[in-house]
């Protein structure tokens, strides 16, 4: 696969995000690789966003504005890509900032493994001031992690705005699953696999990944825990051959089981939801929220936090 048999379409959905969008934009448009197309998606915004878009497609050719009343985002991008004119699709959100050889080195990369369907990479976590806070290691980066993963029905993941992939063979799987939100890239990457089509992280620090005020709710890592089970489910289901369960049913499932599973369930996913909210404190510095929710997240799931803090305390 040669540069010129590749033609690229940036994707990037865009929902009231004024404060973030202005790095966004550009970090795609200083990219070392300039010939893309750049397609924004407004959706439904209500605040400055079509301002800004507006005042950046007015400078720069590249970019095409897609305005339409809020779909939510897996609508919207496969409403996306059905404009788009090019064959690979590089996503990126309004709140991310790509590093300015992420396209360039992410083709080199395409180009060493010319099998590849989705390559993900390796991410910079930044705070709400730009303020690199962490790093993402993935055990993604090699095939015989996703073979395995795969062979054992567990669920292939990795940060979805640091994708790359092949237009046409995510369109033949059927896009985004909106009903899957927000774990509809992860029912994603697992349908491209069990199509029989290769998924790898490149392991590379390509794209700063943003973690803010709206990523530290509980409640939205529940929700986004909870999906993930489904998509897990949904996994196994096909695995043997067995109609996916819908959300519903895979609810009443939930349900059906004995309170002390239900009560396990809970207690993971509400100790797992404590902790990442108890990191992302920690990454503002706040501390009085910080501390709390560290404890409690110990009391839940104590080897599931101590895997993750005694590394730190090493490092330090």
């Amino acid at each position: 696969m040669s540069d010129k048999e590749m033609t690229i379409t940036v994707l990037m959905p865009a929902f009231n995000s004024a404060r973030f969008l202005p790095a966004a934009i550009s970090s795609v448009l200083e990219q070392t690789y300039g010939d893309f197309e750049f397609i924004v998606v407004d959706d439904g915004s209500t605040d400055q966003t079509p301002l800004i878009l507006r005042s950046y497609a007015n400078q720069d050719s590249r970019i095409k504005i897609i305005t339409h009343p809020n779909m939510g985002m897996g609508r919207s991008l496969n409403d996306a890509m059905s404009q788009a004119k090019g064959n690979w699709i590089a996503r990126i959100d309004a709140d991310d900032v790509m590093m300015p050889q992420r396209l360039e080195r992410q083709i080199i990369f395409l180009n060493e493994n010319p099998h590849l369907a989705v390559a993900s990479s390796l991410v910079y976590y930044i705070n709400e001031n730009g303020r690199t806070i962490g790093k993402y290691s993935s055990r993604f980066t090699s095939r015989a992690a996703v073979t395995e993963a795969h062979q054992k029905h567990e669920p292939i993941g990795f940060h979805h705005p640091a994708a790359i992939f092949r237009k046409d063979i995510i369109q033949s799987v059927g896009g985004y699953r909106p009903e899957f939100w927000p774990a509809d890239d992860m029912d994603l990457w697992n349908r491209v696999a069990d199509a029989g089509h290769e998924v790898l992280v490149q392991p590379e620090l390509l794209t700063k990944y943003r973690i803010h005020s709206s990523s530290v709710t509980v409640g939205q890592f529940r929700t986004t825990e909870g999906k993930a089970h489904w998509v897990e489910a949904c996994i196994k289901a096909r695995h043997s051959n067995q109609p996916e369960p819908t959300w519903e049913g895979f609810q009443a499932q939930l349900h059906r089981q004995s309170w002390l599973q239900q009560f396990n369930a809970f207690r993971q996913d509400y100790g797992r939801a404590l902790y990442k909210s108890a990191v992302c404190h920690f990454s503002h510095r706040r501390y009085e929220r910080f501390l709390p929710r560290l404890m409690a997240a110990a009391a839940l799931e104590p080897w599931y936090v101590l895997q993750r803090v005694l590394p730190q305390l090493r490092r330090s």
